[in-house]
């Protein structure tokens, strides 16, 4: 009988500390993903990066979208970076995602090499936490997408991609 007691203490107990730690509430603040950490990870976020906006004026939003979509998921940013950018999802790659995809071989341009060098350090370090949006896309073509969608314009700064959040 002692050990049934025992059993249903523990219970109780466990219940009681996965209910002190409830995260649901909105009114809570949301910790950041955690940083990158499995081999490889940070090169594919870096990837994405390059692919997204060489010059790396869009890196901030861009990790902030990865970052936000990655808590709701549950997932790590590496992870989100593989599903969300084409990069990584092209079944078939340009011969600039092959490119890019092959970072850092030798035999890459100074340019790109240089620019995935950067986009490692900006991984490394995460987004801001300044740009409320939820996607991103070209200015050109995307655009006529996500107003189609309804989705809202995000201003996050001097970029060459447009920022949306859904209403």
């Amino acid at each position: 009988m002692r050990v049934v007691d025992d059993i249903i203490l523990g219970a109780l107990l466990v219940a009681l500390g996965f209910g002190s730690c409830e995260c649901g509430s909105p009114l809570q603040a949301q910790s950041r993903p955690a940083p990158v950490a499995v081999a490889g990870d940070l090169e594919d976020v870096a990837r994405c990066l390059v692919a997204e906006n060489v010059p790396g004026t869009d890196w901030p939003a861009i990790l902030d979208v990865l970052e936000r979509r990655a808590r709701r998921a549950g997932w790590s940013v590496a992870r989100m970076a593989r599903a969300y950018c084409a990069v990584h999802r092209a079944v078939t790659p340009t011969k600039r995602q092959s490119r890019i995809r092959a970072l850092p071989a030798p035999d890459s341009t100074r340019r790109l090499l240089d620019s995935y060098q950067r986009a490692l350090v900006a991984a490394r370090r995460g987004g801001p936490g300044t740009c409320s949006a939820d996607h991103w896309g070209d200015r050109g073509h995307d655009t006529a997408r996500a107003l189609r969608l309804g989705w809202l314009r995000v201003d996050c700064g001097q970029t060459a991609n447009a920022f949306w959040r859904r209403p």
